[in-house]
This record gives structure tokens, C-alpha cells and sequence, in this order.
């Protein structure tokens, strides 16, 4: 088992202590002239040869941060009332879980309903955003 662990790790070489050390000698094996070749000769890591670097192109975020964009699912008035006709569901608070049973795709951010229709069933909205026109339309107060 140890000769086995032995011959998997790599003997450390001493670097830079002449041709006889087996490693490269002088220039132990990082070429000739150049940045790289000198002693902590890295380039910064954003450097991009004296242009000027993406950065500090990139206008800075200022002022309290950023609000989310939130991107609701549209629902029409339209569609939501012949979905609930179609299904028979006879309910008076549409909410997000309610128009998930009725197949409308999940929402992240939440969901909008836009429109103005005549509706037969009247029903209240909750957890969800409208317009005007739906808030006409179903008789709601807000």
C-alpha cells in the first residue's frame, strides 16, 4: 500500500539552484526575457496589454442598489373566465394556487391579469395584480 502511495506523489525539485538540480537551471524553465520569466512577473489579472480594460468601461452601480425587475405572468380576463368555465369551478377568490389547477404556467414573480370583459361569474382576486380594466369589470373595490 505505501510503495503504491509513493509512486503517485511527485518529488518536489528545488528550482533555480543551477544546471546539476535537474531543473532547468537559470531560467528553470520559464524561457528567456519577458514579464513572466522575472520574479513575481505576473500581469494583473484584468491587465489587457494598455487598453482600457472592461472594468473600466462598465459604468458603476451607484445610489442604494438595484430593485428587481419582476416579470409577472400575463392573464387575461378573457382566458382566466373561459378557463374557469371550462373546468367548472365554481369559486369565489381566485388566488396563484387556483390558476395553477387551472394549467396556467407557474409564476416566480407572480402573476397580472389585464382586460376588460363581460364576465358571468363574478369571483375576487387575491395575491395576484390587475388593472383598472379588470377592477371595473369584476366590480372590485381597492
Amino acid at each position: 500500500m505505501i510503495k503504491s502511495l509513493i509512486s503517485i506523489v511527485k518529488k518536489y525539485r528545488r528550482r533555480g539552484r543551477g544546471y546539476g538540480s535537474r531543473s532547468g537551471g537559470h531560467t528553470i524553465g520559464k524561457g528567456q526575457k519577458g514579464q513572466k520569466s522575472r520574479g513575481k512577473g505576473k500581469p494583473k489579472i484584468a491587465h489587457e496589454g494598455g487598453k482600457i480594460p472592461i472594468h473600466r468601461k462598465i459604468p458603476k452601480a451607484r445610489g442604494r442598489g438595484f430593485k428587481p425587475v419582476r416579470i409577472y405572468t400575463q392573464i387575461s380576463l378573457v382566458s382566466l373566465a373561459n378557463a374557469l368555465e371550462k373546468n367548472d369551478l365554481k369559486v369565489k377568490v381566485v388566488n396563484p394556487a387556483v390558476l395553477q389547477k387551472l394549467g396556467f404556467k407557474k409564476s416566480k414573480d407572480g402573476y397580472r391579469i389585464f382586460g376588460n370583459a363581460e364576465v358571468k361569474n363574478k369571483f375576487l382576486l387575491s395575491g395576484v395584480k390587475y388593472t383598472k380594466g379588470v377592477k371595473d369589470s369584476l366590480g372590485l373595490k381597492k
